[in-house]
């Protein structure tokens, strides 16, 4: 999902491919929890997971962006890149969702068609569960829109782009189409990644992390997908463009104190002498993107395995994450023995 090559001043940050490795785990335990336990959104685990871990996925993606000025910034070259790294696979992975969907999953009022399938991707990408490739080729696309615009100011174009597309979405709430609502939310993480990398902000265990991770603890036991949390909320119910920003900022402080906890507890993790640690997160890590893209079918496979046994919700949603998690894993090692696999379904 991040580039492999993670690198911080020339050397590998392990810090960060140790975090990649954790937000890869979250992804697939958040989605555990999502289609096993029927009141979710009230799952505390679920709110923390989910308040964090694809913010932090794109914050990494943004921060790794970033080159000094010796090296140019998202050229035509780079940029067809990463068309090849999130695109192809974005469209190759829409016959095998569809397929998973339909005849896996089997939601209720699901269209069998194909053809209404790709329109409702097109209307909103997160219903074929390949949304964050396209969501991040954009971000790349806007910020190298921004670049060509104004080298030196490029960080304030990008921003100005990022207030655009938030006025647009509050005239016009529904608008989606191509995922273009959801870059109002993580473009903004796309360009904070970006600076923190620019002006070389660290991540380390000290003030700023316990003020981040109280922050974390608290925002995330509070926070909602929609929502604003009940302490904020007045006799007067809040509706429209200012719920939408006040949920919006509410979820941001939240995202960005989950962010930096994160980040400061894995780089402090990659600072020890323990081998099995660095081995185990940096091994998911590397299995990042095949986890993300393939871990539904064999969600959806469990779902309905589990939920014909009589256990316990928990004991559900871990039997799920354990089958998902390696299932995508052996899914990914076997097509990568094959060039051409490797290269359409994972960008490789």
């Amino acid at each position: 999902m991040v580039s492999a090559e993670i690198l911080q001043k020339s050397t590998r940050n392990i810090g960060f491919d140790i975090a990649r490795g954790v937000a890869i785990l979250l992804v697939v335990l958040g989605h555990s929890i999502q289609y096993i336990i029927p009141n979710f959104d009230e799952n505390h685990l679920f709110r923390y997971i989910y308040s964090v871990h694809m913010p932090i996925f794109v914050f990494m993606s943004g921060y790794v962006t970033f080159r000094s000025s010796e090296r140019p910034v998202l050229g035509p070259n780079s940029l067809a890149g990463k068309c090849h790294q999130l695109l192809v696979p974005f469209f190759f992975w829409i016959p095998i969702s569809y397929i998973a969907i339909s005849q896996i999953q089997c939601p209720p009022n699901f269209s069998p068609n194909f053809l209404s399938f790709i329109y409702e991707i097109s209307r909103s990408p997160a219903s074929g569960g390949m949304w964050f490739l396209l969501v991040l080729f954009q971000c790349h696309l806007l910020l190298a829109v921004a670049f060509h615009i104004s080298k030196n100011h490029c960080m304030v174009v990008s921003w100005l782009i990022l207030v655009l597309i938030n006025t647009a979405i509050l005239a016009a709430p529904g608008l989606n189409w191509l995922g273009f609502g959801l870059l109002r939310w993580y473009f903004m993480f796309f360009l904070l990644g970006y600076m923190s990398r620019q002006y070389s902000i660290g991540f380390k265990i000290g003030r700023m992390f316990v003020v981040a991770a109280i922050i974390f603890t608290i925002f995330g036991y509070f926070w909602s997908r929609k929502e604003l949390p009940s302490f904020l909320l007045t006799t007067h119910p809040l509706t429209g463009s200012l719920k939408q920003l006040l949920v919006q900022l509410f979820g941001a402080c939240t995202a960005l104190a989950g962010i930096y906890t994160i980040l400061s507890i894995c780089t402090a993790l990659a600072t020890t002498d323990s081998k099995r640690v660095h081995s185990f997160f940096t091994f998911f890590s590397s299995y990042s993107l095949p986890i993300y893209v393939g871990h539904y079918v064999f969600l959806y496979t469990a779902v309905n395995v589990v939920k014909s046994l009589y256990i316990d919700l928990a004991t559900s949603a871990a039997l799920v994450f354990l089958f998902a998690l390696t299932g995508s894993i052996a899914q990914a090692y076997f097509l990568r023995k094959f060039r051409a696999t490797r290269r359409l379904f994972f960008g490789e």
